[in-house]
């Protein structure tokens, strides 16, 4: 299905496991899996002071992962790959 005010927006959103409108847009900042996390928690502090909305980096793993559960069935049906 595509949508009024985004005409070229191809039809994720009719494929299995899309409903309504349930995507969003986020951006996140990864470190190496190796990061201590004194190193991570700095980072995320600063973040916080200058970004709004910004959640912990347990709150972000838990939804990338929710995200990427997700979509690893969704997205071969759109011909697109997870590296």
């Amino acid at each position: 299905m595509r949508r009024r005010h985004l005409p070229l927006l191809s039809g994720l959103f009719g494929l299995p496991g899309i409903h309504g409108d349930e995507m969003a847009a986020w951006i996140g900042l990864m470190a190496p899996d190796a990061t201590p996390a004194p190193i991570v928690a700095r980072l995320n502090q600063e973040l916080n002071t200058t970004l709004p909305m910004i959640t912990t980096p347990g709150e972000f793993a838990q939804r990338l992962n929710a995200d990427l559960a997700r979509f690893r069935d969704v997205l071969p049906h759109a011909g697109i790959g997870l590296d």
